[in-house]
């Protein structure tokens, strides 16, 4: 895993640029940087492209990694396949956690043709311009290919991974563009009046430079873009039109968006909280975002036990959750929480005596220890940073995020 600011590095490559965010160091996986890389060699200068569809209204990290998600189940058979819209929307997996995760009407439903053009249709058109697919038009419709799979997948795993490359996306948009220093100065001071002249800003961009010449179409855009910068950079965004009275949340900016019972309950949450108000809210989606974890574990390791030990012959059917999620919600989608195990293992080592509701303290230990091992050999998949978040918040440690993999496993060792 590496860490690096990526202002600071774009400061070296166009000196006097970004100077205001010198500063902010945020840590990626190497996947994300891959991906980083892949944006940094292109041009997404709006004013040369004059491509109004960088991005759009249904754009949210969770419906972006949803429709990855949706263009993988796909093309799983034939990975160079060609696809339209449709061809996504009324496939089966579509058609049933369209319906599950975002309580809509069934794809196949004639009189929601038009929603679920766009639904579906928008994220395909930013996933294009990203270089992550790519398209041709073919009279009025779009015949889409994946070229970037990895890419794909990555986005495709969780809505926080969704997030993760919409920032790094629409930085590099708005850098190409000249539009991100307008961001910037939003952020230096945020007010009613900056937010009304940034808005106004964006609106003249897109009729300068786009096909859209009204200025509704921009002011349903813009929240989309604004918002995710104010969750990264800790800055108020734009709610119902208006200047948000609290910083953003990654929550806040979801299709599926946590309904908090009052403004206290509100400004006082953490990750445990909207984890569970997430549960509560949208069992069927939190489900999906299990089942699609549980989903990449067993593509990375197949039937084969992570832990070599006495009880590990066999095939390996058990995706076992390290730290409970009926106690850590907030871990139960995250792959570094998540262990193969054969049967033997986890119904008498990991919950002995076949009690799903004991825990085995010491075994505990010993599939931290090979997870470890499994993080540090697959690190393109895993992120160690998010393993150590885990182990600080289960076993009431307080490892820095540099930490090395051994010493990692001394600290379990001496638990």
């Amino acid at each position: 895993m590496k860490s690096f600011s990526y202002f600071t590095r774009r400061q070296r490559e166009r000196p006097g640029q970004i100077q205001s965010l010198k500063n902010d160091v945020h840590t990626i996986s190497i996947l994300l940087e891959e991906i980083t890389t892949h944006l940094e060699a292109k041009n997404f200068d709006i004013r040369k492209s004059h491509f109004s569809r960088f991005t759009d209204q249904k754009c949210t990290p969770d419906v972006l990694s949803f429709i990855a998600d949706c263009i993988g189940e796909y093309i799983k058979e034939e990975p160079d396949k060609e696809f339209e819209v449709i061809d996504i929307w009324k496939n089966d997996f579509t058609v049933e956690n369209t319906i599950d995760i975002f309580n809509k009407p069934s794809p196949e439903n004639k009189a929601a043709i038009s929603e679920y053009n766009k639904f579906f249709g928008q994220p395909l058109r930013l996933l294009d311009y990203a270089g992550i697919l790519e398209s041709r038009r073919e009279g009025t419709t779009f015949k889409y290919k994946c070229i970037k799979h990895d890419m794909l997948d990555f986005i495709s795993l969780k809505s926080v991974n969704a997030f993760d490359f919409l920032f790094v996306y629409l930085e590099k948009v708005l850098n190409d563009s000249g539009f991100l220093e307008k961001i910037i100065k939003y952020k230096q001071n945020q007010n009613k009046s900056s937010l009304q002249n940034v808005k106004d800003e964006f609106t003249k961009f897109m009729q300068d430079n786009t096909p859209i010449k009204e200025t509704l179409e921009p002011r349903r855009i813009f929240p989309k873009i604004l918002n995710i910068f104010a969750v990264k950079w800790k800055m108020k965004g734009i709610e119902r039109g208006y200047i948000s009275k609290n910083e953003f949340y990654r929550s806040d900016l979801m299709y599926n968006r946590i309904n908090w019972r009052d403004e206290g309950e509100k400004n006082k949450r953490n990750t445990r909280n909207e984890a569970l108000a997430l549960v509560e809210q949208f069992p069927k989606a939190a489900d999906y975002e299990i089942g699609k974890a549980k989903k990449l574990v067993v593509k990375i390791h197949g039937e084969v036990s992570e832990i070599q030990d006495e009880w590990s012959n066999g095939e390996a059917t058990q995706k076992h959750h390290i730290f409970p999620k009926s106690e850590y919600a907030e871990f139960a989608a995250d792959i570094e929480n998540l262990i193969i195990l054969t049967p033997t293992q986890h119904f008498t080592k990991a919950h002995p005596g076949n009690n799903t509701n004991k825990i085995d303290k010491e075994y505990q230990k010993a599939m931290l220890i090979a997870k470890s091992h499994s993080i540090e050999k697959n690190q393109s998949h895993y992120s160690k940073e998010r393993f150590v978040e885990i182990l600080n918040v289960g076993l009431g440690l307080e490892l820095p995020k540099n930490i090395s993999f051994n010493e990692i496993r001394e600290k379990l060792q001496q638990k």
